[in-house]
């Protein structure tokens, strides 16, 4: 048995060579739709109401994921819950 280390691996595999892969990135461009505040109400009337994303972003023919994205993006949570609040407090004083 030798005491010198023989790699298994040949050399010409790329072992014991340092360096780096350059990748291309696909720059797409894509049409930017921004929000307008009457569509912000809108959806925060919508959450308020438990709308799921999915049917949210159907109403305003965008996806569920820019739903969810312009809620974080925007801060709306807040807003959300407490358009909710007052939905609540509306129902329970006008009792059926």
């Amino acid at each position: 048995m030798s005491l010198l280390f023989k790699p298994r691996i040949p050399f010409n595999f790329g072992a014991g060579h340092n360096f780096s892969v350059k990748r291309q990135r696909n720059n797409v461009s894509r049409e930017r739709l921004s929000w307008s505040e009457e569509q912000l109400e809108t959806l925060i009337c919508l959450r308020a109401l438990r709308f799921t994303f999915e049917e949210c972003g159907e109403h305003f023919g965008r996806s569920g994921n820019a739903c969810s994205n312009i809620i974080v993006y925007r801060q709306l949570k807040g807003l959300i819950k407490e358009k909710r609040d007052e939905l609540v407090k509306k129902v329970i004083k006008n009792d059926c």
